[in-house]
């Protein structure tokens, strides 16, 4: 009998598909999981059976794009909520943790407070990035991209470097 949780409340009170916050599974490997749930209603509009299923965060599936795919050659996306939990991330021994303390990444705390787009910063790495955020709206999900500056500007630090030649050359 699962309908002490929250997400099977939350779906018989809404009426509506829901999303479970990431738990450690009790299976045997103790992953880090999620559930999905999706009510099922008769004829009268009544909730008949609620389908549901869950996705283990470290095993392949829709979310793992998000582990896996890369934006120019060393850029990554990832996915935390809104207490800092790593719910996706490239480096899978950063799932489920809260790493990134308050103060350390700026950008990050401005996320966490509703700030949608891309800046320049420092990761809680050390790494001078372009990150981008993107709150979802089914759930408090904040998806965001970070790609290195220096690959980033390198198409540009090439032109400068090019134009500088061309302009010493013709000033010869």
């Amino acid at each position: 009998d699962y309908s002490f949780r929250d997400y099977l409340k939350n779906t018989f009170a809404t009426k509506k598909p829901e999303i479970s916050d990431p738990y450690q599974s009790s299976q045997e490997h103790h992953h880090p999981a999620i559930v999905m749930t999706a009510p099922i209603f008769d004829a009268q509009g009544n909730i008949l059976a609620v389908l549901g299923g869950s996705l283990d965060l470290l095993q392949n599936h829709f979310l793992s794009i998000l582990t896996t795919g890369k934006i120019g050659k060393t850029g990554y996306l990832f996915l935390f909520d809104t207490n800092r939990t790593m719910i996706a991330h490239p480096d899978p021994t950063r799932i489920m943790q809260q790493d990134i303390p308050e103060g350390d990444n700026q950008l990050l705390d401005l996320a966490i407070k509703g700030f949608d787009g891309t800046e320049k910063t420092v990761n809680t790495r050390g790494l001078s990035v372009l990150t981008s955020f993107k709150h979802l709206t089914t759930k408090n999900w904040i998806l965001g991209a970070n790609f290195p500056t220096a690959e980033a500007y390198a198409p540009i630090v090439r032109l400068q470097i090019i134009f500088v030649c061309i302009s010493i050359l013709t000033l010869m």
